[in-house]
């Protein structure tokens, strides 16, 4: 996307990947409008934690300027634990920053467009050479589509007014989420894969949890081991952005896996009686659902890990399943798929921000897409397959870890091809030193 003028950039989606996008084309220059469902830019997050990896790192340090100030908690170690007996069996080596989507996405704002909120008070001044950065909220994007002369449009509609509006951009990002309508209009066939387990969550306080339970997991990351299934832990960053001490969050993620269909429709029907269809967000759980979850946590996990399961007040549920494009660019390389439009991995090994960051970041950098989309492409298909074999090792038993790993290295020689394979496994092709989560 070089170009010695300065160009006109449509991003579709307001969040981590469009966001970065953004920041990184105005920041060369090119004008960018960031066109967002949501009806306000104040925005609450799921409660979901975040990990910062290699690469969306190394981009937070080469584009955020308000990089002097923490974002999160570093992260150095995974403590690997017996549920039964809170024994730790080892520590992986990790490289990351645990932090909450809230954080990230106002600091972004603060790059992006100057918007000051709570976790930024005072956004960077913008600087002389950067192009123009406008944030439009309330605006849902319906198509996007080719002309004759090789020029794309984007049409949307104001979802509060009505107001029906297009625009000819010389560019379009997508960027809305793994439950893209723009992709599937681009995709129709690509299917979604659903391995049959969910991710229980919620958050709790530092300053509601009891002193022995701080002494023995606040500020670490922690993994549970159980029968086919797994508790991670963390500590992350509070409500206002706070990495104080008492004033930070504890976030708990339990790898589950549900029995049926049937069961799954009961988890995912909320408060007013309708089923969701992957995600039951926070304040919409059932009472007697969660309490029968809590009825078997009990009998799962360590009384001291129970204490957070039962201080949780907005638990939320999620269908754990990945997403993987086959193609990035369309219509003559004028309109690209990003973040998690075009690659939603298995959350195991907690890759999402690594990779809508790593998509933005790489496609203001090349002149020949095409090398882009071949890169980003291959690059998916192994993250994609590597959270697979995590998650089948934890919630699948032996047989299904070993058919997943075979899959995996399968798709390694595919992509990279024999000889590269094995040394691309040996460096962590993404993920810096090691693996987790």
């Amino acid at each position: 996307m070089a170009s010695s003028k300065p160009l006109d950039v449509v991003v579709v989606g307001g969040s981590i990947a469009g966001l970065t996008a953004g920041i990184r084309l105005k920041r060369a220059g090119h004008n960018v409008t960031v066109l967002e469902q949501s009806t306000d830019s104040l925005r609450a997050g799921s409660a979901a934690g975040v990990s910062l990896r290699v690469h969306s790192k190394q981009i937070m340090q080469d584009s955020d300027r308000l990089k002097h100030l923490p974002i999160g908690i570093p992260n150095h170690t995974i403590s690997l634990l017996d549920m039964a007996t809170l024994f730790k069996k080892r520590d992986m080596v990790v490289d990351a920053i645990a932090t909450s989507w809230e954080a990230i996405y106002y600091r972004l704002r603060a790059n992006f467009d100057a918007f000051e909120s709570v976790y930024c008070p005072a956004p960077p001044a913008l600087l002389a050479d950067e192009g123009q950065g406008v944030f439009r909220t309330g605006q849902q994007v319906t198509s996007v589509t080719a002309a004759a002369d090789k020029s794309v449009r984007v049409n949307f509609t104001d979802v509060q007014t009505g107001l029906i509006e297009s625009h000819s951009p010389d560019y379009v990002i997508i960027a809305d989420g793994a439950h893209s309508s723009l992709r599937a209009s681009l995709l129709p066939s690509l299917r979604r894969e659903e391995p049959g387990y969910c991710t229980w969550r919620g958050v709790v306080p530092t300053a509601n949890l009891s002193a022995d339970f701080l002494e023995r997991f606040e500020g670490r990351t922690n993994a549970f081991m159980m029968d086919r299934s797994y508790i991670i832990m963390y500590t992350m960053p509070g409500g206002d952005g706070s990495l104080e001490s008492g004033k930070r969050h504890m976030n708990l993620v339990w790898y589950y896996r549900y029995g049926s269909a049937e069961e799954l429709q009961d988890i995912l029907t909320s408060t007013d009686g309708y089923t969701h269809r992957t995600t039951l967000p926070k304040g919409k759980m059932r009472p007697e659902v969660w309490d029968r979850q809590k009825r078997i946590a009990r009998q799962m996990v360590h009384p001291v890990v129970y204490e957070m399961v039962d201080k949780i007040t907005e638990p939320f549920v999620s269908v754990v399943s990945s997403i993987c494009c086959p193609q990035a660019a369309f219509f003559d390389d004028r309109v690209f798929l990003i973040g998690d439009a075009l690659l939603q991995c298995q959350p195991n090994t907690a890759q999402g921000a690594n990779f809508a960051t790593h998509h933005a970041a790489t496609l203001d950098k090349r002149m020949i897409i095409r090398d882009w989309e071949r890169s980003v492409l291959a690059e998916n298909q192994i993250a994609r397959e590597l959270s697979i074999a995590y998650g089948n090792f934890f919630l699948s038993g032996w047989g299904g870890a070993l058919l997943a790993a075979l899959r995996f290295i399968v798709c390694l020689i595919k992509v990279t091809g024999l000889r590269s394979w094995w040394k691309l496994l040996k460096m962590g092709i993404l993920y810096g030193k090691s693996q987790s989560q």
